[in-house]
């Protein structure tokens, strides 16, 4: 009676681990346009994207942190309400079909302009367009940031790497072998000198989003860290203008 019962809760072992799912692996990547089917995949479906954490911006210039609350109405709009300590409102940044809006609610100031002359402020020194900017902020940015077409696949013992096959500009993105995830990517100049870099971790293992995010925007170590303790998709978005934004759009 023993050996069948051993031999029973073995075989149960065996069934159950025999249908458990399987947690997908880089075996069926052959290829860097692989992973490019597979990321668009997991991210197609982001209509809208609602967050609530805190950013970071650190130059040789400034270094300031705030809370903020993130809205995003794809392909086009970004909206972002920054709040200080006690929950005091300090500003809201709306981006939208290349025009950018700041109001800076504790001078009661607003400016209005192209995105591309907001990209060239010095402080800043972006130097990324304004849809890499709302994909930045939805957690789609890593995804997107390479050709894959144009790249080819280099594996070590924790990482899967896709290296751009071109110099100019040379990428190379680190993917995890063992979740999918990816964990850093890096931009060179024609002399192999790191110009642009971004970091994500600590994934929502559902939504397939990095909770957080940094970019380091320069030679100069000028970086924008976002971090996110919650994330929605797909919800229906109310982007509440103040009226002094509404009136400024309208000009």
């Amino acid at each position: 009676m023993k050996r069948i019962w051993i031999y029973f809760t073995l075989t149960l072992f065996l069934f159950i681990g025999s249908c458990a799912p399987t947690r997908e692996t880089s075996m069926k990547f052959i290829k860097a346009t692989d992973f490019e089917e597979y990321f668009k995949q997991k991210m197609q479906n982001i209509k809208t994207f609602y967050g609530t954490g805190s950013i970071t911006i650190e130059s040789p210039e400034l270094s300031n942190s705030a809370k903020c609350k993130v809205k995003i109405i794809y392909p086009d709009t970004l909206f972002i309400e920054l709040k200080g300590i006690f929950g005091i409102s300090i500003g809201m940044f709306l981006l939208t079909n290349e025009t950018y809006i700041f109001y800076n609610q504790m001078e009661n100031e607003i400016v209005k302009g192209n995105f591309d002359k907001f990209n060239e402020k010095q402080y800043l020194n972006l130097n990324l367009s304004s849809r890499e900017i709302i994909d930045f902020f939805a957690g789609k940015f890593f995804y997107n940031y390479i050709n894959y077409k144009s790249s080819e696949l280099i594996t070590d013992n924790e990482s899967i790497i896709i290296e751009t096959i071109t110099n100019h500009p040379k990428k190379r993105m680190w993917i995890d072998s063992k979740n999918l995830y990816i964990k850093k990517i890096i931009e060179y100049n024609d002399v192999g000198e790191n110009i642009f870099e971004g970091i994500a971790k600590s994934y929502d293992n559902k939504l397939n989003i990095p909770t957080w995010m940094r970019i380091i925007l320069n030679p100069k170590s000028s970086s924008l860290t976002l971090t996110y303790n919650d994330i929605q998709i797909n919800k229906t978005i109310d982007l509440e203008l103040p009226q002094i934004i509404k009136e400024k759009l309208s000009e």
